[in-house]
């Protein structure tokens, strides 16, 4: 699986309900091997404010299918991160 098929299957949704903008949900969808590595990428991202969040911890996490996946959610992140917060 490529970086762009992995990134097609990321749904995820953001909220500033808070006063911060937040990751609400993030899922990899048609991936089921993989839900022991969507629910630690949940854990690092959901309700932690978008500029808390660590990218290399995102990328130090990695599945038996390989680092697409995470790498996919990292690039997406960051993509966040610097539109919503000007940082790019």
């Amino acid at each position: 699986m490529t970086d762009s098929d992995c990134k097609d299957k990321i749904r995820f949704s953001l909220s500033d309900r808070s006063g911060a903008l937040r990751f609400e949900a993030f899922d990899v969808v048609d991936q089921p091997d993989c839900r022991h590595i969507v629910d630690a990428l949940r854990q690092i991202l959901l309700h932690r404010p978008l500029a808390e969040i660590d990218v290399a911890e995102v990328e130090r996490l990695s599945c038996p299918h390989g680092d697409q996946c995470m790498r996919a959610a990292a690039k997406i992140i960051r993509e966040c991160q610097g539109t919503f917060l000007h940082e790019g």
